[in-house]
């Protein structure tokens, strides 16, 4: 075995380690420094004679971004890396190649480049061993808890085993759980020292000092700048900020933009909830947006950007590059350094050539001229800044620790600066019985034959399934596995294998973990998402039952709750085993139908939870058909949810008035009240007081709350989205604003708004502005189904009711059209895709 390191020796950045072992070679990562010789040592790659494999640890440039360069020399290598890593990738160095051509004459790379990288891509799963090269090699990747994605790999090989650490963390992150591996005992680690020369803050103190600061500015006014690494940091800062508005530490009505890369990326961590922690997924799977909301809004154009920067404050915007070297961040850092009302808040690591390692060397130095560079440019600097500690990387004692916990026999300490390694190697080496190395680019290392402890697990003889298998056959792998007294957890490509399944690809594994995640014979861990464990079939009385599978129990509710028993909508809380039932009138159902309940609970494991709200859509069809032999017709038709109470306007008086209000409230449990032009309501001549004050109108024969909940009843019940419904001024007066996904789709239902006024005397208007994020959403979403990378956008265009984006492969004419006619159904907008 022979170790060659070629870059992020002695230094953070072109992260790079090629092995030599069992006759073939292989590399760990090939990054990218930020300095004027931004790659690593190629020459010694060349001089290996032939590569066989590259092994990605996670996404961040300093360890991929040279990748398309040596991918080019080598057409045919095989790139090994996670799913997640792979998303992230895509988007990474496509957003290289457009900074590139901006900034750089001569590219590092070209596009055709980073296509011939990604066809050579294999994504893999966590806590899954590979055979990589033949059967004399083999891989696992750990969850590293850097990034999403991020990976620790052990190799295991007949001339030795390595544990290559890549960036870890060991602390649990907002997003994802922190480093987790069993114990080893490898021969090589190759461990990295970002911080190997210090000790972390309490991270929590460190999220309050950022709240503090943030809420202190916003109290004054001010403008506060949050650089953040694009992928992973920016997420996190996100996080904490939308807690501390939610929990009321900031004030409700905060505004926190996000711009930048950033965007695209929280788009990633969306599409891997089970990579996330177990708290983010679950919000996830019941489809909320964890990231964006009304205060934390994305900016999604140059117009919008401008207007942020002209904007005076309060506001905080997070934004890419994390160390100002770039991205939208360099252009608000420069504008917003001579504001005395403005405060930059660094978050990560800054590299020593980096304008936030100038920013906080300047910060802490007696320069009484206060100009600094930032976008090559010399700017006055007047603004406030400090330094937070939300390190995604170990500290000295985690890794120290962790040397330990492994007991290997050699360690090569990598990723860190000279002093901090030898600080560090010094400090371990005395702790830990093991030979410390710190290693310089160009230096390589040989050893003879190792052995190092066997410690990978052993799947269990395969049950020779061919096909894929269905939901029904999950019981009968759960049965199998238990059986077997191999209990796991396992991860959906090792439980594939299991099956049946030797040509395991993507998309497999990927409707694998969906179909685990649906059924109720296995259950994932609580700490890795995604590793799954079989659920033991309890068949003894006393024991708990297994849940009927999802769709097998909403095929039931649909059997014992046919169309007559006023069942319209099914849904189902998977993580509670709580069946979601909708009713037209639900106080009805409950007292009907409360046996039936009792039966489909002891059938199929699943609570019942009812939605208590009646579907006010059917309240005229109930009374129409109640007076189907009267020649009566309805007029205005008013609903009081809270009183339990239905106003009708009749242009006569029913023969038998009690029966039909007695008919009525068997069929709904609410209360007729028949207006007729022979009967006259008593009102009470008051004002009445609505919030805050104002009287309500006298031509508004409605509150303005019993206005807006009347609304709301109408729009809900049918599943019409409206976003926000507001009380608006104007010089005529109060009026009620409803913001639809588009305004154009809010014309649509403008009967149904003609209606609303006549019944309430209010003013109703449809929102001029479209809801951008879900707009934006909605076309990435219908793109990347269809396999495409976007490497620009999707941008809006209001005024024309168009959406762009930009995508990397041309696309056929007819599935771009497909995803027209589908996203203007949706939105009303046009999506036009460009190439």
């Amino acid at each position: 075995m022979k170790i060659f390191f070629c870059g992020g020796a002695e230094e953070v950045g072109a992260s790079c380690v090629l092995v030599k072992v069992s006759g073939k070679n292989i590399l760990f990562d090939c990054g990218m420094r930020m300095k004027k010789e931004p790659f690593p040592d190629l020459q010694t790659i060349k001089n290996a004679g032939r590569l066989d494999a590259i092994i990605l640890s996670h996404a961040h440039m300093d360890h991929s971004g040279c990748l398309p360069v040596i991918c080019s020399e080598y057409p045919e290598i095989p790139v090994y890396m996670t799913h997640p890593t792979l998303a992230l990738v895509k988007v990474l160095l496509y957003d290289s190649l457009k900074i590139m051509d901006m900034e750089e004459e001569i590219p590092k790379y070209s596009r055709k480049q980073v296509e011939l990288m990604l066809e050579n891509t294999v994504g893999c799963s966590f806590n899954n061993e590979i055979n990589i090269l033949g059967d004399s090699i083999k891989i696992v990747f750990f969850p590293a808890g850097h990034i999403l994605g991020a990976a620790s790999i052990y190799i295991e090989t007949d001339e030795g085993s390595i544990f290559y650490s890549g960036d870890i963390s060991l602390a649990d992150q907002r997003t994802i759980s922190g480093f987790s591996i069993p114990r080893l005992k490898p021969d090589v680690c190759i461990l990295e020292s970002t911080y190997g020369n210090r000790l972390h803050s309490d991270r929590k103190l460190e999220e309050k000092r950022l709240v503090d600061t943030v809420g202190k500015m916003l109290l004054q006014d001010g403008k506060v700048l949050i650089p953040a690494f694009a992928v992973g940091r920016a997420q996190e800062v996100i996080l904490i900020l939308k807690s501390a508005i939610n929990k009321g530490v900031l004030p409700p009505e905060a505004k926190v933009y996000v711009d930048g890369m950033v965007r695209q990326i929280c788009n990633i961590y969306f599409s891997f909830p089970n990579y996330l922690r177990a708290s983010l997924a679950k919000k996830i799977w019941r489809g909320n947006d964890v990231f964006f909301s009304d205060n934390i809004i994305p900016v999604n154009s140059n117009e919008q950007r401008n207007k942020l920067i002209q904007k005076k404050g309060p506001f905080c915007i997070i934004s890419s590059s994390g160390m100002l070297s770039g991205g939208p961040s360099a252009l608000y850092a420069e504008k917003f350094a001579g504001d005395e009302n403005a405060f930059i808040a660094v978050t990560g690591y800054q590299d020593e050539e980096s304008p936030g390692r100038g920013l906080q060397e300047f910060c802490n130095s007696d320069d009484n001229e206060k100009l600094w560079k930032i976008n090559k440019k010399q700017v006055r600097f007047n603004c406030e800044t400090g330094t937070y500690t939300l390190s995604a990387h170990a500290d000295k004692n985690e890794l120290i620790n962790l040397v330990e916990y492994l007991k290997p026999k050699e360690v090569f300490l990598v990723h860190g600066d000279q002093k901090t390694i030898n600080f560090l190697g010094n400090d371990m080496q005395l702790r830990c019985k093991t030979f410390v190395h710190a290693p310089s680019v160009g230096s390589s290392y040989k050893f003879e034959k190792m052995y190092g402890k066997r410690v990978l697990r052993k799947i269990p003889q395969s049950l020779s399934m061919n096909n894929f298998p269905t939901k029904e056959n999950m019981q009968k792998l759960s049965e199998y596995l238990i059986l077997k007294k191999s209990e796991g957890p396992w991860t959906s490509a090792e439980l594939l294998k299991i099956w049946g399944i030797r040509d395991i690809n993507d998309e497999l594994e990927k409707q694998m973990t969906d179909l685990l995640n649906t059924t109720a014979s296995f259950e994932y861990d609580r700490k890795r998402l995604f590793m799954f464990y079989p659920v033991k079939k309890l068949c003894d009385n006393r024991e708990k039952n297994i849940r009927m599978e999802v769709n097998q129990m909403l095929g039931r509710a649909a059997v014992l709750f046919p169309a007559g028993t006023g069942l319209y909508k099914k849904g189902a809380k998977i993580e509670t085993g709580t069946a979601l039932l909708s009713f037209r009138f639900p106080s009805v159902a409950k007292e009907k139908y409360s046996r039936h309940f009792e039966v489909f609970e002891k059938e199929t494991g699943w609570k019942v939870e009812l939605n208590n709200q009646p579907d006010t859509s059917f309240i005229k069809p109930v009374l129409t058909k109640l007076l189907k032999e009267e020649n009566i017709s309805i007029g205005r038709l008013s609903c009081f949810l809270d009183k339990k109470q239905v106003k009708v306007n009749l242009t006569a008086i029913p023969d038998d008035i009690d029966n039909l209000c007695n008919e009525f409230y068997n069929l709904t449990h609410l209360n007729l009240v028949i207006i007729t032009p022979h009967s006259v309501e008593q009102k009470e001549n008051t004002k009445e007081e609505l919030p805050g004050g104002s009287p309500v109108h006298s031509n508004n024969s409605y509150s303005r709350e019993d206005a807006v909940n009347m609304t709301r009843d109408i729009f809900e019940p049918s599943e019409v989205k409206v976003y926000k419904y507001s009380i608006k001024s104007d010089a005529l007066g109060d009026y009620i604003e409803l913001q639809f996904l588009t305004p154009i789709l809010g014309q649509k239902y403008n009967k149904w708004i003609d209606d609303i006024k006549e019944i309430t005397g209010w003013r109703i208007a449809v929102s001029p502005n479209p809801r951008q994020q879900e707009l934006i959403e909605l076309a990435r979403e219908l793109i990347m189904n269809n396999n495409q990378a976007i490497i620009k956008g999707p941008s809006i265009y209001s005024a024309d009711n168009v959406v762009k984006a930009k995508v990397g492969a041309e696309m056929p004419e007819n599935i771009v059209s497909s995803l027209n006619k589908v996203y203007k159904d949706k939105t009303g907008y046009e999506l036009i895709i460009l190439v």
